[in-house]
Order: structure tokens, then sequence, then C-alpha cells
């Protein structure tokens, strides 16, 4: 197993800037995603990782050895493509043996074919040996592609959007025996998707990418929790958070003198504000927002399922306009405005398309604050650390 390091990684194609100093650690034996959105040069940093595209700028390491100017051959990495890239005129064993066939190290027959039954007994497609691709189910040929890359035994797995050919029960299900592979096999694997929702699943860490610079590293969970900044809080999360632009009062009246929150009331030192609404702010999130914040502007940021929709204005509640209703089976998307501004709420209540006029309620227990940058400033319950952004 091996750990994998990017150092200050750039790759430039004439004008266009794919990456731009992609500092990354994979740990040994680590599962870890790379996320973003179309065209933000995830596919790319895989495939400098892999040796199939130069380096600009930077270099990389596999352990403590520079690979930056290795051919792919001499990496000891194995590769899973989208479209599963295999044989067509050969056999499902044929498929998973080829790699031993070219192997450098001389492997005889009754070697490949006892590794190549005991890959496809891992993979469950024993059956199948004898068949060609043409004849294998989407799910099975993607076994075959995972097949042909166990067998060579490698340091590292790259995989390329493996599942997205894939149908979405079959993903889910392709998903589960992903992560189990991985358990069984511990290999260090670096996956690359679009989809938010495959990489928290399978992930050990996420590396959140945009526009080709690392936004945000860290667990599954503390990358939905504390999202770094307002682009990584617009794109975790279905629907996303919501954002409110509003500044901070912290001289002017207030409607109520203590805030309830997680661990009892707290004393209200100020408020957040626009011509939409207000929230109070306890003596800790203003002296953070004071000490950090550069300029005026604010962003409040809530997400979806800490709004609810209510019948009657009370504390902390925001007129609110309704847009479209989504019932969903087990809750309810509902889009709405908010002064200017649009939002989502998800709850759990019965609303009727008939509801246009109605108020919010803000969940006092958890929100954000990002500075006029969309720079992290206050998490509700804990403070905002910057060092959950960045490669490392």
């Amino acid at each position: 197993m091996t750990t994998v390091r990017l150092s200050d990684v750039s790759k430039r194609y004439g004008d266009l800037t794919a990456c731009s100093d992609v500092t990354l650690t994979i740990e040994d034996g680590e599962f870890f995603v790379l996320l973003g959105p179309s065209g933000c040069g995830k596919s790319t940093t895989l495939r400098m990782i892999a040796g199939l595209e130069s380096v600009t700028a930077g270099s990389i390491y596999f352990d403590d050895e520079d690979v930056t100017d290795e051919e792919p051959a001499e990496r000891d990495v194995a590769m899973v493509f989208q479209n599963y890239a295999l044989y067509p005129h050969k056999s499902v064993y044929e498929n998973i043996a080829f790699p031993l066939e070219l192997s450098r190290q001389r492997v005889d027959e009754a070697e490949i074919e006892q590794r190549v039954s005991e890959t496809a007994e891992l993979l469950q497609i024993t059956d199948q040996l004898d068949k060609k691709p043409k004849n294998l189910s989407g799910g099975q040929q993607q076994r075959v592609a995972l097949g042909r890359s166990i067998i060579r035994e490698p340091s590292v797995f790259l995989m390329d959007e493996p599942l997205s050919n894939l149908d979405a029960k079959l993903r889910i299900r392709m998903r589960s025996e992903l992560k189990q592979l991985h358990e069984r096999l511990g290999i260090t694997t670096i996956y690359v998707t679009h989809d938010q929702e495959e990489a928290m699943s399978l992930a050990d860490r996420i590396g959140l990418l945009n526009e080709g610079r690392v936004q945000q590293v860290g667990p599954p969970r503390e990358v939905f929790e504390r999202p770094t900044n307002t682009w990584v809080a617009g794109f975790i999360g279905n629907p996303p958070m919501n954002l409110l632009e509003c500044a901070l009062d912290a001289e002017g009246e207030t409607e109520r003198s203590r805030v309830p929150g997680p661990g009892g009331t707290r004393e209200m030192a100020g408020v957040v504000r626009n011509e939409a609404f207000s929230y109070p702010l306890d003596a800790e999130a203003v002296a953070d927002v004071e000490a950090a914040n550069t300029g005026s502007r604010l962003l409040f940021g809530v997400r979806p399922m800490g709004l609810t929709i209510v019948e009657e204005a009370t504390d902390w509640t925001i007129p609110a306009r309704v847009k479209t209703v989504e019932p969903t089976g087990e809750r309810t998307l509902v889009t709405a405005t908010v002064g200017k501004t649009e939002i989502s709420v998800e709850t759990g209540n019965e609303v009727t398309d008939a509801i246009k006029d109605t108020t919010i309620h803000l969940r006092p227990e958890k929100f954000y604050l990002y500075d006029g940058t969309g720079d992290l400033l206050f998490v509700s319950g804990a403070r905002a650390d910057p060092a959950v952004a960045g490669g490392d």
C-alpha cells in the first residue's frame, strides 16, 4: 500500500489552467474521493497521478519517491474507467487475465488460472468467465473492469466515475460492493465523481475541487457540517445550504435579551438582519464575527432541514412566499422567496400547493455566518476553524 502526495501540482493547456496549486495527501489504505462539478479538474488530477497526463508544475510522490516524470507502467497503479474499457473480442476470463499476461514478471498459466478464479469469486462473476463483454449487464461489465485492476495487485487504485453509466438502483448496490471490496483489500483508492451522494457514502475523506483549486478536504460529515466557504456550502447538500445576505448590528435595539441554544439560553449581544428577517446572536458569535470580518456584508447560512413551515408568526420567523411544493415521499421540498432571495425548505409536514403567503421558522440551534468573500466565520455551537480548508 502507498501514500500519495501532490505538492503544488498545476496543469495548463496553453492559456487554459485545468488545475492550480493542488496540494493533497492521500493516506496509505485510504478511500479518497475527488468531488466537484464537471470541468473542475478532478479527472485531470487523477490522470496526472496515473501518469497519463504530464505535470506543468509541482511534484507527485508515492510514499517518499518522486514519480512526477515516471511512465504509467512504472507507477504500479491500476485505473478503472467510466466506459469500462474491456476488450470486446476477449472473454471475461481473458479480460481479467490480460494484465498478468503483459506483466514484466513472468506468471505461469497455473498461477494465472488461480488468480483469475480468486478474483472472479471475490467479485461474484465466476459463472460469467466464458462470456464476452457484450453479453454482460452494466454491473457485470463493471465487475470485470474491477477484476482486471484487482488481479494486478497494485499499490494504488484510480477510479474515474466508474458507476456513472449504471442506472440509479444498480449504482447504489455497486457503491456498497465497492465499499466492502475496499475494506477487504485495503488498497489506497482515489475515486473521482461529480455525485455528492456517491462521495459521501464511499469516502474516508473528500477533496472538493472547483475551477482547478482545492476548496476543502475532510471526512464526509465534517464537509457537510462545517463547509469552509460558501462555494462548498452551495455544492454539498441536496438541496444546498440557503444563504441570506445580512449585516451585523451589535449595538441596535433587539427584541429579546436571551437566546436559546444547544447549551441552554445565552445572553444576546447583537443581531444579524436584512430587510426581510433578523436573527439574534450571543456574545461568542458577535465576537467571532467582529474579530474576523473585514466588511459589513455577511451571509447567514441555514440548511433546508433547519427551516420549518409554520402557520403563525412567532419568534424568529420569516415571512415568505411559496413558489413550488415537491412531495418526495418521506419529505416535502418547498421553494420559497424571502425578500428577493430564493430559499429551500425540507420538511416532513404536509404542505399544499394552495399555500402562497406563509411563514418560515428558523431553528436557532444550527446556523452559519460567512463573510463577504465567502469564508466561514462562525458555526453555531462551535467556532469556525480555518484548518478544515486546504490540502492536508
